[in-house]
């Protein structure tokens, strides 16, 4: 007989033997035949994998290390508790679908052990060996729509997992093929409107377990394509001819654009805002088909609208432009004699020409009189003019 330690931490060591009496009731040493000598350590663990997937055939073995001799018996637990494990738990090798075991379906990590007994005598039991079953979902999205102008579309493969590993590869699959369309070492496809427009799903892969998982079928089919139809224009309320330097302007524009086909209200087009561009520059973006603001400069000035939708990203929208003149306003200047000579009744006083219209102010009267360039001055005092040119500028002398 011998006595030996048993502690739970993987290993035993024999300390001495001991030879018994006829009256005691021990196992002699040959009929024990214990494979162990003086000295000896021996370690037990659990080969095999650490991460299963639904549905998984998993083989886990018992290995022992050491000069083990004689017949060993085996019994494997899950969590502490051998009634978890069905079907024969008493071997070298404990083979299992991870569908049989109920405790492993919540994803969470669970403990594998064995214990080894050799010649009836316990020797040791294992570390504990982690298990999980990898809780998968994956899912394949794409574009809600496709646009006419727009050659490619992402199709993005979101998968998550109870372990958080991320997948080594993707094999992306089109229609009813049974052999991939590609496979990508990233979660997007980048695919042509034309391909896009069919069945597609993708499987995940895994460099260290068997299991592919594989998403639904993204229904390219019924992905619709979008054309916007109609006319952009814009006006502004400058005068023909142009608007005067730092007077102000507004550009108000017309909007018919519509869908080529039905659809619902996350393709509206009935609320854009407007980008408006000032000699090529985004100058704002208002929430009104309408735009107001002058000019510091002369010259000829380019303004472009462009309706933006934010449910609606094709790149390629209808704009609409326009020009406007902005021009200094002439000076302005009267001439003409300011002092009346005995026997004259009046002297005529004289604007400069050239502007559309003049208001002349005369000594004690309000308001301003509307006339030509020219006015006859009758009565002593300080006579004013105003004129407006074609666009609408304004000068005063």
């Amino acid at each position: 007989s011998s006595e030996a330690s048993h502690p739970n931490n993987g290993k035993l060591k024999l300390l001495s033997w001991v030879s018994p009496t006829p009256s005691e009731s021990f196992l002699t040493r040959s009929d024990a035949a214990l494979p162990m000598a003086d000295n000896t350590v021996f370690t037990v663990h659990v080969q095999g994998a650490n991460i299963g997937c639904p549905g998984q055939n998993i083989t886990l073995t018992a290995t022992v290390d050491g000069p083990v001799s004689g017949n060993a018996t085996y019994l494997w637990k899950l969590d502490g508790d051998a009634t978890n494990l069905p079907g024969v738990n008493s071997e070298q090798i404990y083979s299992f679908n991870t569908d049989d075991i109920p405790l492993l379906s919540d994803g969470q990590t669970h403990e594998f052990t064995v214990e080894v007994s050799i010649a009836n005598c316990e020797l040791v039991k294992s570390p504990v060996h982690p298990f999980t079953v990898m809780d998968f979902s994956i899912q394949l999205d794409g574009p809600a729509y496709t646009c006419a102008s727009v050659g490619s579309y992402d199709l993005v493969a979101t998968v998550a997992n109870t372990s958080g590993t991320l997948p080594q590869s993707y094999q992306w699959y089109k229609g009813a093929a049974t052999t991939p369309f590609v496979t990508t070492n990233v979660n997007t496809l980048s695919v042509s409107a034309d391909n896009l427009h069919d069945q597609w799903k993708v499987k995940a892969l895994y460099s260290t377990m068997e299991c592919t998982p594989e998403s639904d079928v993204f229904e390219g089919t019924n992905v619709p394509e979008l054309k916007v139809e109609g006319t952009v224009s814009v006006e502004s309320d400058a005068a023909n001819t142009g608007v005067c330097v730092d007077a102000p302007v507004t550009f108000t524009a017309t909007n018919n654009l519509h869908l080529t086909q039905a659809a619902d209200a996350v393709y509206d087009l009935s609320a854009p805002t407007y980008e408006w561009y000032v000699d090529g520059q985004l100058a704002t973006t208002t929430t009104t088909n309408t735009y107001t603001t002058s000019f510091g400069q002369t010259g000829t000035h380019n303004v472009v609208v462009k309706p933006v939708y934010d449910n609606y990203d094709c790149t390629v929208l209808p704009t609409a432009n326009t020009t406007v003149a902005v021009e200094a306003a002439p000076a302005l200047t009267i001439v003409g004699n300011n002092v009346i000579c005995d026997g004259q009744s009046s002297n005529i006083l004289t604007a400069t020409a050239g502007f559309a219209s003049y208001s002349w102010t005369k000594p004690a009267e309000t308001p301003a009189t509307p006339g030509h360039n020219k006015v006859e001055g009758t009565a002593p005092g300080t006579y004013y003019v105003t004129a407006t040119t074609a666009a609408g500028c304004t000068a005063t002398a």
